[in-house]
């Protein structure tokens, strides 16, 4: 995204720049429903935290989303594994874990 000469912009602003376009080279056809998933979230500005022990339950491919569900007791509050609660997560965020395929 080109930036007019002489402005200026926070490092987070540049972040969301590079996640735009990072975005936009995910593969919907690698994620299918039933496979095991990890995803990164951001704390502290940076992404220091990996969520792991979720599974697949649906693919957005228009929106670059995917839907996951808690497959493992790893210490979320709700640790009922298959307690229907689903949450969104980008492609980009995601990394496989074959440790909670069905």
């Amino acid at each position: 995204m080109a930036r007019p000469v002489g402005t200026t912009t926070s490092s987070l602003a540049d972040r969301f720049e590079l996640k735009a376009s990072t975005r936009g080279r995910c593969d919907p056809e690698k994620w299918k429903p039933g496979q095991g998933v990890s995803y990164g979230v951001v704390a502290g500005g940076r992404y220091t935290q990996r969520n792991r022990g979720f599974r697949v339950v649906g693919v957005d491919p228009a929106g670059l989303r995917l839907a996951v569900r808690q497959a493992a007791n790893t210490g979320f509050a709700d640790a009922r594994p298959g307690s229907g609660r689903d949450q969104w997560v980008w492609m980009d965020d995601a990394k496989r874990d074959t440790a909670h395929d069905l």
